[in-house]
């Protein structure tokens, strides 16, 4: 039988956005975060299917499965209780998943003692020591306090993050609006001008020599008039794929 499987561990999860900052930095940390009860659970599954096999080339598959998901195990629960920083991982991105954290004691200690359990698990495999007790006791653990405080952490990163994307979206919002309304204020005036500037024209023309002067200056004026208005135009453009991009980040 044969069980090895691929498996994206967490530096999969994490090397898809490398050096990524901001929103997209967090949405992967929590990605990553995610990943720890993913690999937990690979462990547990291979542990248990290694008493099942018979041959000793499908209970080195169990292994190599194990040891595929530990690090990703490992590498998890760093980024929640670490202190150091992790390369190509945005600072502040990881600063807030830590902080989150230890405002999180109890499910932070959770995740500790249930990596500490996946770790002993994994050394049972490797000593052919494990007794199906261990493994009910370990699933209980699963799916008892472990999930529910796993759960419990992983809700309150994403809401914090759904809190920062809405603010960021708003203030986009806000800022498009505001914009959007100097624009039009500025299209608006640069078009009078140019009326008036095309009247005063027909005027000057009226009076003949007399107005010569005064035409050219409004020549100039409705120039300019058209050259503000173009520039507007270029702007606002601008400024909407501005907003487009920050509200899709």
């Amino acid at each position: 039988m044969n069980v090895q499987m691929p498996i994206s561990d967490i530096t999969d999860i994490l090397g898809q956005q490398a050096d990524a900052t901001g929103i997209p930095a967090r949405v992967e940390l929590l990605r990553g975060v995610e990943m720890l009860r993913a690999n937990c659970a690979r462990v547990g599954l291979y542990a248990a299917l290694g008493m099942l096999v018979e041959g000793e080339a499908d209970f080195d598959h169990c292994t190599n499965g194990i040891r595929r998901a530990m690090p990703g195990v490992h590498a998890a629960l760093d980024l929640l209780i670490g202190t150091q920083p992790v390369p190509g991982i945005d600072p502040s991105a990881l600063e807030w998943v830590r902080s989150v954290g230890v405002e999180m004691k109890e499910s932070c200690d959770t995740m500790r003692r249930f990596v500490a359990a996946t770790s002993d698990l994994e050394q049972r495999h490797l000593d052919r020591s494990m007794t199906m007790e261990i493994v009910l006791h370990y699933t209980h653990f699963a799916a008892g306090d472990f999930n529910a405080h796993f759960a419990a952490l992983v809700n309150r990163l994403g809401a914090d993050l759904r809190s920062i994307r809405e603010a960021r979206q708003n203030g986009a919002e806000a800022t498009g609006e505001t914009a959007r309304a100097a624009l039009k204020e500025i299209s608006e005036i640069s078009r009078h001008v140019g009326l008036i500037a095309i009247n005063a024209s027909i005027e000057a023309a009226h009076v003949g020599d007399q107005g010569k002067g005064f035409a050219i200056i409004a020549s100039e004026i409705r120039e300019l008039s058209s050259k503000i208005e173009e520039a507007n135009t270029r702007v606002q453009g601008q400024v909407d794929a501005l907003i487009q991009t920050i509200e899709q980040s």
